[in-house]
């Protein structure tokens, strides 16, 4: 049985408690080559909205998703374990590719621990702006600032969006509707025309559209 921690049912820290400004570079930090221990649970919660015992509980999940063959990071699928571990519960699947995808802020087709924490911690105790940059990363798939049209049609489709955002009774838009969706969107919040949503023209298609958003 995983150990659960508070994170998930503690909502946000009071204000100005959020995840602090060197969380980024704290994530992309070469954990990997490091080892599995090269930062305490101390200064993991410092960089972090977690505590030093909510930091223990997950890694008690982490490892025990682990194989036993000297492994330090997580696949998908041992990645959505210490998800289920940890009381984090989202049955979307496409959902759960795409935040992994965004957890893994080196590229390396895997999770570390840091990247875990870090990601977490912005899902499910950050601020609303923290969590909506996460939203926004996990439309970015190439990482580069910008959204393109099909990007946010790809993850759109990933995460299974058609019903949520048709408003047609619960029937979903057909492909082309979407692309059409998209399309709209691109023409009502691009506002510099230049073909590519930046992070600020994202907040104002999710002040349009909330349900472009997974987790709030």
């Amino acid at each position: 049985m995983g150990a659960e921690f508070s994170s998930v049912a503690g909502g946000e820290k009071a204000a100005g408690g959020g995840v602090s400004s060197k969380s980024s570079e704290f994530s992309s930090l070469n954990y990997a080559s490091k080892g599995p221990m090269s930062f305490s649970y101390a200064s993991i919660a410092q960089h972090t909205n977690f505590s030093k015992a909510e930091i223990e509980a997950l890694h008690y999940n982490f490892q025990n998703a682990l194989p036993h063959d000297g492994s330090t990071t997580l696949t998908i699928d041992q990645f959505q374990a210490v998800l289920a571990a940890s009381n984090v519960k989202n049955e979307n699947q496409g959902f759960i590719k795409e935040l992994f995808r965004a957890m893994d802020t080196n590229g390396d087709g895997v999770v570390n621990f840091v990247e875990l924490c870090a990601g977490l911690s912005v899902m499910l105790k950050g601020t609303t702006k923290e969590k909506l940059a996460l939203s926004f990363s996990i439309y970015d798939q190439d990482g580069s600032g910008k959204l393109k049209k099909s990007e946010m049609f790809d993850v759109m489709s990933n995460l299974n969006m058609s019903v949520k955002v048709a408003d047609k009774n619960n029937k979903g838009f057909s492909d082309s509707d979407l692309m059409g969706f998209v399309a709209k969107l691109f023409a009502e919040c691009d506002k510099d025309k230049d073909d590519v949503m930046s992070f600020s023209e994202f907040l104002t298609a999710v002040e349009k559209h909330p349900a472009l958003v997974e987790f709030k």
